[in-house]
C-alpha cells in the first residue's frame, strides 16, 4: 500500500514538473524540431525522462522515417549516397560473386565518396574486411 502511494506521489510530482515545461518542450521539439536527446540534454535529464514527460503532456513523437531536410542523408536537395548510382555493381572485387553486393569505403570514411575510395564487395567480403580492420585497430 505504501509503495503504491509513493508511486502515485512521484507520478504527480513528475507531472507537475513537466506541465511547467510544456510550452518550452513543444517549442523545442515541435517548433525547432530538436531531437528528443537534445531536449533531454537541454533540461539535464535522461532521454527516457523526456520521453515519459512528452507522453504525460500528450506530445506525439515524430516518426523516425523523415523526408527532406529532416532526413540525416539529405544534402543540398539530394542524398549524400549519390555514388551508388555512379558505380557499376556487377561483381565483388575479391570473390567475384554477383549477388548481395554493396559499396565499401576503403578508408572507412563513409562521407568520402570519391570513386577511388569506393569498391564493390559482396556482403560476406564486406563483413570480412570490416572485421579485419576492426581487429587491427583494437590490437594496435
Amino acid at each position: 500500500m505504501r509503495q503504491q502511494a509513493g508511486n502515485e506521489r512521484r507520478r504527480k510530482e513528475a507531472e507537475s514538473v513537466w506541465m511547467k515545461r510544456k510550452t518550452e518542450v513543444e517549442w523545442l521539439y515541435l517548433g525547432l524540431e530538436w531531437p528528443q536527446l537534445k531536449v533531454a540534454e537541454y533540461f539535464g535529464v535522461s532521454l527516457r525522462a523526456v520521453q515519459d514527460g512528452m507522453d504525460r503532456l500528450g506530445i506525439q513523437p515524430r516518426p523516425r522515417a523523415t523526408k527532406g531536410k529532416r532526413n540525416g542523408r539529405y544534402k543540398d536537395g539530394t542524398q549524400s549516397r549519390q555514388y551508388r548510382t555512379v558505380i557499376t555493381m556487377d561483381k565483388c572485387r575479391k570473390c567475384e560473386a554477383t549477388e548481395s553486393l554493396g559499396v565499401h569505403h576503403k578508408n572507412d570514411d563513409r562521407f568520402d565518396n570519391r570513386l577511388e575510395n569506393l569498391e564493390v564487395l559482396c556482403d560476406s567480403c564486406h563483413m570480412s574486411e570490416t572485421k579485419r580492420k576492426w581487429r587491427k585497430a583494437t590490437l594496435s
